[in-house]
């Protein structure tokens, strides 16, 4: 929680991620928001504006 009283909230922008999902490839470049400290969702390209964001992609 934030000093303001509202919840911390992160963007993890291009995140390699290991799926283990059937169908679906083994790794793939996500976003992932982080509410306090849990996850909160995935995805490709997540419109998040009131999130710190941290492009975390590195080299392709």
């Amino acid at each position: 929680m934030r000093e303001d009283g509202r919840m911390s909230r992160t963007l993890l922008r291009g995140a390699r991620v290991i799926t283990m999902a059937p169908g679906r490839p083994d790794a793939e470049r996500l976003d992932i928001l982080v509410e306090e400290d849990r996850v909160a969702e995935t995805g490709d390209h997540l419109d998040v504006s009131d999130a710190e964001t941290i492009d975390v992609s590195g080299p392709r």
